[in-house]
């Protein structure tokens, strides 16, 4: 109570005392008024966004089968997909409470009148200055409402049907005493109370609903060909003709992370998993068959990138997101989206950004920022753990502008966004019911989301609070974002003072009829389109933004990143003009593209990612005697630009580089063009090219060569061979080790086509030997053994990445010199990088290089024998096929003198 309060109540009662007769009644002019909740308009007009089931049945699985599940530990009933192996799924997952209050759906009851006045009005110091809430409003046809997800608010885990999800084992039996997690076995039961809980949102005027649907409550085993679970579908037909009935429109996303537990991973919860696309379609496809007639707003995988760095998982779920909408993409778009939440400082660490990110020991790397809560002055920008609160709506506003200058989408919709008080349990139950922080937080997020709007000129759509209950955030009820809560012992549901949003316009309304064009607008051209695709936005690398603030997204996700560009390509159908000609289709990969790609550091020593994913590549492909490190790597656009730093760096001109014969001819050029080195060929006539007797060769050339006046300063070879296409014996390699160390020269070895050998039918064929994987003690100095390796004959032709692996400190730092002048392009370095870093992918593609290699060269082989045409039968490394076309060459003469020796061993 102020001093002035005090003053006036003492001027009042001496006033009272005073009167004749003593105290009196007395009025007054009220200055408030009491405001009520204006309830949606029910039921939205009957509307269809898509054909029927029926009508949409034939592009299901003609297998598909439906069935309805009930979980009996004592099942017997077998059979792959029968009542005892859905058991089987549960038993692994044990709780400490599986008795539900409920059992089946209940019937709403009347939300009380007393629920549904607003609670005091916010002071406003102004009432039509433009840094006023009130000074905007929310555009016709916004899309606005709350949202929740299956596995955070339904309970009901076990029932009805639904199968284990990856996230069920968070709050399982045993629990750790340092980590004791919830489960949501029992939850906020909205599975059953979801017609209560919908007939408060309509009663308090909230026009969308937000939810997601659990895939393991719809295919219980996960995987595609496995059965429909009935009351799963059921369930959810009832939830949005609930909506539907009481005039909210529903918006549907795919999976919110509940994901079957026979696809998941801890890493990544299973989106990693190589059946992740196919299942996942299998699902979609199903659920949009479904409901698509009644629902227009569709979402595939809520936040796709949080926490995910795999690179599998990030191609999964773009895979996973196109061929869904391919599916669909006749009848619905996607939207850009993004969810706004927290926000920090950002500095530079203190041996400076570029230094942090060329090492990737730094302990800021790859980050390479570091963040506080405390800005310039010391001043907090907001509480010590939960700074979001304060600073989000300030910071979000200009979050907005990065995709809207970058990708120019028609349209954003904002899917989530909400704010959880530090410490809300802890509180008083009317102390959180007022919930002041909450609505303040609400309104100058709203605020910055109008001013965007109206001063900014972005085209926002539309924006979804979370959330509609009390829910496990994955494990813990303690971080409590709900506009109402929920007690766990009674579920009794309470309103919190929810953030009235009244922001619409005095004489607006809206209709569905407004709310079906909402997405529809001009594409260009004079067209009318629903808008073509969802970018998922989300924090990476970058310096000068990155972390923040913390931007994810839910939806229909093509994979824009902050900081980063992404290139994305659908599997498309061609058009083609005229119908004789057959369709075509393309398939390709969606790569990252870092900031970071951009700059000189990257495309000049690699970056700070690239070398890491090299070296675990080699480690993990060649076996070296010690593991390959970072900092071994020299990386160069190209084994041609390798060659020649190389070259620059180990002779002087008019020097030497020793090579056996035949040989790969172009080295002429590699080493001769600039560094002016000698390619001096040794001859093998007469002698097997891959065994001991080659070091005798060797030998006489280098004896020659010195005679000659010409000093030679490495022996090149080329493992596997080019052109014959064999692999070195292990035994040959220790020579040649020995020999170089003998005469003080270098041992350099390509081994550019080392993951191209494949087994063949013949007996002579090898298998591939790196030099690196032989111990080098009593053999050589480890700093003249020098190993190329690149990414274009694995991998792509045009890829044009190379790299020289070597413990040589001097030459590393010589070439080092010229590395700026040999440099790849940052794009191709992080291509590069995203391949190398998702073993599981570069596994599988070799696997299909070989197989088709091994298919090529049965098919050619079978040709030269049939034609009597011998060949190199040891060759097992693409693409080389030596053969021997000695019968058809002309009489020998001054070209053609010697050469029947030199083709075939």
């Amino acid at each position: 109570m102020t001093l002035t309060t005090l003053v006036f109540l003492s001027l009042a009662l001496e006033a009272i005392a005073t009167w004749p007769g003593g105290y009196s009644s007395f009025t007054f002019t009220a200055q408030t008024t009491t405001r009520y909740a204006t309830p949606v308009k029910s039921p939205l007009p009957s509307q269809t966004y898509a054909p029927h089931l029926k009508e949409l049945s034939t592009l299901l699985p003609p297998s598909l089968t439906y069935t309805t599940y009930s979980l009996d530990p004592t099942a017997t009933v077998g059979g792959k997909y029968g009542q005892s192996a859905y058991a089987a799924l549960w038993k692994p997952l044990t709780y400490s409470n599986t008795n539900l209050p409920f059992t089946a759906t209940v019937s709403p009851t009347p939300v009380p009148t007393s629920l549904l006045f607003f609670p005091p009005a916010r002071y406003e110091p102004c009432s039509s200055s433009l840094n006023c809430l009130n000074a905007y409003y929310l555009p016709e046809d916004f899309v606005w409402g709350v949202a929740s997800s299956s596995w955070q608010v339904e309970g009901g885990t076990m029932s009805e049907g639904r199968g284990p999800s990856f996230l069920d084992q968070r709050g399982a039996l045993p629990r750790p005493a340092e980590n004791p997690m919830n489960d949501s076995v029992v939850s906020d039961m909205h599975y059953f109370l979801y017609k209560h809980d919908i007939a408060r949102l309509a009663a308090i005027g909230i026009p969308y609903y937000s939810f997601a649907i659990s895939w393991p409550r719809i295919v219980p085993f996960g995987v595609p060909g496995s059965p429909i679970n009935q009351l799963g579908l059921d369930h959810n037909d009832d939830v949005i003709e609930t909506c539907l009935s009481y005039g909210i429109t529903p918006i549907v996303t795919l999976t919110h992370a509940d994901i079957p537990l026979v696809l998941g991973s801890s890493a990544d919860l299973g989106y990693s998993n190589e059946k992740f696309v196919d299942s996942f379609l299998y699902y979609a496809k199903i659920v949009l068959a479904q409901y698509a007639d009644r629902v227009l707003y569709w979402v595939t995988i809520n936040e796709p990138s949080v926490s995910f760095g795999l690179y599998s998982a990030h191609r999964n779920i773009l895979m996973a997101h196109a061929k869904t909408s391919r599916f669909y993409k006749e009848e619905i778009c996607g939207f850009l989206s993004l969810d706004a939440y927290d926000a920090f400082f950002v500095y530079p660490p203190p041996n400076g950004i570029e230094a942090c990110a060329s090492n990737s020991s730094d302990p800021s790397w790859p980050v390479c920022v570091l963040m506080t809560n405390v800005g310039e002055g010391g001043w907090l920008n907001g509480d010590g753990l939960n700074d979001y609160a304060y600073i989000t709506p300030q910071y979000f506003r200009q979050a907005l502008k990065y995709p809207c200058e970058t990708f120019h989408p028609a349209a954003i919709a904002i899917t989530e966004f909400g704010f959880n008080s530090f410490m809300e349990y802890a509180r008083a139950f009317d102390a959180q019911r007022y919930d002041y922080e909450r609505t303040e937080y609400y309104y100058g997020f709203l605020h910055e989301m109008l001013k965007a709007t109206y001063e900014d000129g972005i085209n926002i759509i539309g924006a979804i609070a979370w959330s509609i209950l009390d829910n496990n955030e994955f494990g813990t009820y303690s971080q409590q974002y709900e506009l109402s809560t929920l007690s766990l012992s009674t579920l009794e549901v309470n309103y919190w003072q929810y953030t009235e949003m009244d922001m619409t316009s005095p004489t607006s309304t809206t209709s569905s009829a407004s709310a079906t064009s909402t997405m529809e607008m001009s594409m260009g051209g004079g067209s009318s389109c629903k808008i073509d695709m969802l970018w998922n936005w989300y924090t990476v690398d970058a310096c000068f933004i990155s972390r923040s603030w913390h931007i994810t997204s839910k939806g229909m996700f093509a994979g824009a990143f902050l900081g980063a560009f992404v290139f994305s390509w659908e599997p498309i159908l061609l058009d083609r003009s005229s119908a004789q000609e057959e369709a075509t289709f393309t398939t390709a990969e969606n790569v990252t593209i870092p900031d970071l790609a951009f700059a000189y550091q990257f495309s000049t020593m690699g970056g700070p990612r690239f070398p890491m994913a090299m070296a675990a590549h080699i480690n993990e492909y060649f076996n070296p005697f010690s593991p390959v490190k970072p900092e071994h790597i020299i990386t160069g656009a190209g084994l041609t630009a390798i060659h020649e730093m190389i070259a620059l760096s180990l002779g002087d001109p008019r020097d030497g580089i020793l090579v056996s014969r035949p040989m790969y001819s172009r080295f002429e050029l590699d080493f001769g063009n600039t560094a002016d080195l000698h390619i001096v060929y040794a001859d093998m006539d007469g002698v097997d090219p891959f065994s001991l007797s080659i070091v005798e060769k060797y030998q006489t050339k280098l004896d020659e060569s010195a005679r000659a006046g010409v000093k030679v300063k490495a022996l090149l070879i080329v493992n596997p061979h080019n052109p014959l296409g064999q692999c070195y014996l292990p035994s040959t390699l220790r020579a040649l080790m020995k020999f170089c160390e003998k005469n003080s020269i270098h041992l350099t070895s390509d081994e550019v086509y080392a993951l191209s050998v494949y087994d063949t039918d013949s007996e002579d064929s090898l298998k591939f030997t790196s030099v690196l994987s032989i111990d080098p003690t009593g053999l050589i100095n480890i700093e003249k053994l020098q190993v190329f390796y690149g990414m274009s004959k694995d991998f792509a032709a045009g890829l044009r990445l190379g790299c020289l692996i070597t413990q040589n400190t001097l030459l590393h730092k010589a070439i080092s010199a010229n590395a700026r002048f040999h440099g790849p392009s940052g794009m191709a370095i992080a291509v590069g990088t995203a391949i190398l870093e998702d073993g599981e992918f570069v596994a599988s593609f070799l696997q299909l290089c070989h197989t088709s290699l091994r298919e090529s060269r049965a098919y050619m082989t079978k040709i030269l024998d049939e034609a009597g045409i011998k060949y190199h039968s040891k060759a097992n490394a693409r693409p080389f096929l030596y053969v021997d076309l000695s019968p058809w060459l002309p009489p020998a003469n001054d070209v053609t003198e010697g050469e029947n020796a030199k083709i075939l061993p």
